[in-house]
């Protein structure tokens, strides 16, 4: 019996094991867990969704070179196709090389100089890898990372995201939808991240977990606690995606969705129909897709280069004349 705060109580009523009747919580019916399973049995695939529709599932960002060429060849065969649809939904993530290879595949101009970097805590030895199980104690993992004055930690600019440019020979110009949704993760958050913030994608679903301005990954220390033998994971990087705030990328949050699906119970317990992916489609046959950028400030707009060339003219002009009049005086 619990009795609680107010007087009430609660009785518990055991039931004998041999009376139980075990319903399953869930069907692989239900395209919810259906999607899942199909994440753990393959790393991608391409399906002709209709005339103008291609869907682009893909379940990991850890594939190999022939697979990358295969996806490659795919997508040459999808240039007439006029929208397609990245499913990211069940992607945990994967190599960060590979991410940019696949977003080269996807942008045709120059992307928007993020200035993304990453920070560590120490570019030397770490006092606690004395239990480490992966490392070595004396192991010195970021000798390359620097100081910035006012700043702490250390710091290297060589972000992988500030080198990607523009497949010369593989890309597809399609209007794009990506999928996301809360099994989005770390280098999968990263995909959409780049692609909304250049302009280039819309999102469906639900927010990501990943942080869209940053996270933390890349390497990581395995420690067993010497007392209670316990094992902990850290990670030792934080990988800085961009330090925008606006309304489209508020602090602190996910990758947001442009537009939001939410979890619903018919979609976890009930529908055969994959609720996301319809909605998505819906959105292509109303033409709904790129509003205007929220990254597009008004100080970009001021400062554009003939702009700036006319203000550096008007300032010498003005210390040119300056100087004429302090002479005649």
């Amino acid at each position: 019996i619990i009795v609680f705060a107010d007087g009430s109580e609660f009785k518990d009523h055991w039931i004998p094991r041999n009376t139980e009747e075990r319903i399953p919580v869930v069907s692989n019916n239900i395209s919810y867990h259906s999607n899942r399973t199909k994440s753990l049995q393959n790393d991608y695939s391409f399906e002709r969704l209709r005339n103008d529709v291609v869907l682009f599932s893909l379940y990991t960002f850890q594939l190999n070179q022939t697979q990358l060429e295969e996806i490659a060849d795919s997508l040459q065969a999808c240039y007439s196709v006029q929208n397609m649809i990245i499913d990211l939904r069940n992607n945990p993530g994967g190599d960060e090389q590979v991410l940019a290879e696949l977003l080269s595949y996807f942008i045709s101009k120059q992307p928007v100089q993020l200035d993304s970097y990453q920070k560590v805590n120490n570019n030397g030895t770490y006092h606690s890898f004395k239990y480490a199980t992966n490392y070595p104690e004396d192991a010195v993992l970021f000798p390359g990372f620097e100081t910035i004055n006012g700043r702490d930690g250390y710091y290297s600019k060589n972000h992988w995201l500030n080198r990607i440019e523009p497949n010369p020979t593989i890309n597809y110009a399609g209007n794009l939808y990506i999928l996301t949704g809360e099994e989005t993760v770390s280098a999968a958050t990263y995909f959409p991240a780049f692609l909304v913030r250049n302009h280039r994608a819309v999102t469906v679903g639900r927010e990501t977990p990943t942080g869209y301005h940053y996270m933390t990954a890349n390497k990581f220390v395995d420690i067993r606690l010497p007392n209670s033998g316990i094992q902990v994971r850290i990670p030792l990087v934080k990988e800085v995606f961009d330090e925008t705030v606006n309304n489209r990328v508020p602090a602190g949050r996910g990758l947001l969705p442009d537009y939001e699906i939410p979890l619903s119970y018919e979609e976890y317990y009930i529908s055969e129909e994959d609720i996301i992916l319809s909605e998505t489609l819906d959105l292509i046959s109303e033409g709904k897709y790129l509003g205007k950028n929220p990254f597009r400030s008004q100080l970009s707009i001021i400062l554009s280069p003939w702009v700036i060339s006319l203000v550096v003219l008007a300032i010498l002009t003005g210390i040119i004349l300056s100087r004429k009049i302090v002479r005649k005086g």
